[in-house]
């Protein structure tokens, strides 16, 4: 979109069911909205959902909220809708040097994330995304990261070991090196 436009994030929950990326697409295109970036999963029977887009300037956060509401196959749903300030510039997507994935994996307790997220935290590392699953007990995480350059990843990886030994296991791997040996 031009110059004229503004972003929002949008954000939406329901119950699972066929049509919801459909019908929130739909409302979102119907107000000249432009999706830039979505992420969508279901957990639990919960179906979540964020997206990013470009709007017409003309088109209000409450004109979003209520386009979305008025979706009668959603009635219920749990809604959000923010302005995203700064820049509208859509960043080139370039493979980073700082990006990392952090797997975990151990007996599911209470506080694993909390503790990881923490942990990540104390050192000024930024969770870009993350993933993670209850099987049988057994809890895996999947963390892409973004490890500030002063950081030396070698003695990151052995620390975050130690520290979590033996409750998790952890491996720190860059992200291209993840891609590949995960492609096969």
């Amino acid at each position: 979109m031009g110059t004229n436009s503004q972003r929002f994030a949008i954000s939406v929950m329901f119950h699972d069911r066929v049509g919801i990326v459909a019908e929130v697409s739909a409302a979102v295109a119907k107000l000249g909205g432009n999706l830039l970036d979505v992420s969508q999963t279901v957990l639990g029977g919960y179906f979540s959902m964020i997206l990013l887009g470009d709007f017409p300037e003309k088109i209000t956060q409450q004109d979003i909220q209520k386009a979305l509401e008025d979706i009668a196959a959603l009635k219920g749903a749990c809604f959000g809708v923010l302005p995203v300030f700064g820049s509208t510039e859509t960043p080139e997507t370039t493979e980073d040097d700082d990006t990392y994935i952090l797997t975990a994996s151990g007996h599911d307790q209470p506080g694993l994330v909390a503790k990881l997220s923490a942990y990540l935290k104390e050192r000024n590392i930024n969770i870009v995304d993350l993933s993670s699953r209850n099987h049988h007990g057994e809890y895996t995480m999947i963390w892409q990261i973004k490890i500030p350059s002063e950081l030396d990843v070698q003695k990151l990886q052995k620390s975050i070991k130690l520290a979590f030994k033996p409750e998790l296991d952890i491996g720190l791997r860059h992200e291209a090196l993840f891609k590949v040996t995960n492609e096969i």
